[in-house]
Order: structure tokens, then C-alpha cells, then sequence
């Protein structure tokens, strides 16, 4: 319960400490005792997190979208939002500005998409499917697979910038769909 405490402090000040305009350092304090206000994930977004914990290991590949060619991080998210009959755009600069930015402070949800700023220029943003309890599933670069990671990894929090709410309650029975 610490833990989940502790966990649940550092995502919050890591959105707190985002902002949308590029690379910042996030700075985050040891954890504190506190009772953070957990939301129960829907069963939309759970039916997403499972579609894109299914592609755990497939391989990277550049402008890949689907699980018989493998993916780039942009191909990822499309495609699982897709299975769900949520149409994206199908590159990561899109996806960083589509739905809505979780909001300072705000909490992250399952099925947020997350953003994070790993390399310079317009080009050099990452996408990814936060799953719920600080973790996101994503595909990392060539030569790596489709894998679960956790934000209180040091690089994830330095490359945080921002994450997009898509699936919010009035829509998401369009998104239960398998």
C-alpha cells in the first residue's frame, strides 16, 4: 500500500512537472505518506491495456503497424486504438496534440497515451499506452521489442513531457469493443 502511495505521488508530480512545450528535467521529492484519490480504471480502457499488453514482443520496425510486420512507437498506438475503433493520426507528433492533454496535476488513466521527448526536433517525440500502476507499454527503438517499462525509470521521467486523455467516459463504449 506504501508502495502504490509512493508510486501514485511520483506520477502526480511528474504531470504536475510536465508541460507540453518540450524536454524538461522533473525534479521529484521522496516519496511522503499521503492517501492519493485512486480513480477504478473502465472497462474500455482495460480492453485497450490488454490489446496492448498482447503485443509484448513483437519487433521494432521503423514505420511498422501491425503485429505481423512490427511496430515503430507511433504504429503501436495506432494500431491498438484501432483495434478499438478509435481512429488516431499515425504519427507520434500527431498523437501528442490529439484528444485532450491531462491536465497539470491531473491523474494519469489507463489507456492515456504518454509522450516523451527522446530525441531533438520535431522528430523526436515517442509515444506510448500507460497501463496503470506507473507503468506504459511502448516500443522502444530498432533492434528492441514491444515491452511494459515503468515511469519511475529515471530516463522515462527526464523524457516526460506530456499525455493525452482519448478515451473519456461518454465515448468510451464505442471503445469496449475487443
Amino acid at each position: 500500500m506504501i508502495r502504490r502511495a509512493a508510486l501514485a505521488v511520483l506520477l502526480l508530480s511528474v504531470v504536475a512537472l510536465a508541460g507540453c512545450a518540450g524536454k524538461q528535467q522533473i525534479v521529484i521529492d521522496p516519496p511522503q505518506e499521503s492517501v492519493v484519490r485512486q480513480q477504478a480504471p473502465s472497462a474500455p480502457s482495460q480492453a485497450l491495456v490488454r490489446t496492448a499488453r498482447s503485443a509484448l514482443g513483437v519487433p521494432y520496425r521503423s514505420g511498422g503497424r501491425t503485429p505481423a510486420e512490427g511496430f515503430d512507437c507511433s504504429g503501436f498506438v495506432w494500431w491498438t486504438f484501432r483495434q478499438h475503433g478509435v481512429d488516431l493520426p499515425r504519427t507520434s507528433e500527431e498523437q501528442a496534440a490529439c484528444g485532450n492533454p491531462v491536465p497539470p496535476g491531473g491523474e494519469l488513466r489507463p489507456a492515456d497515451i504518454i509522450v516523451f521527448r527522446t530525441g531533438s526536433g520535431p522528430l523526436g517525440l515517442h509515444t506510448a499506452i500507460y497501463t496503470g500502476g506507473g507503468q506504459f507499454v511502448h516500443s522502444p527503438k530498432p533492434g528492441g521489442i514491444v515491452r511494459e517499462e515503468s515511469l519511475t525509470v529515471h530516463y522515462w521521467q527526464r523524457a516526460f513531457i506530456s499525455a493525452r486523455r482519448i478515451l473519456h467516459p461518454a465515448e468510451q463504449t464505442a471503445a469496449a469493443q475487443p
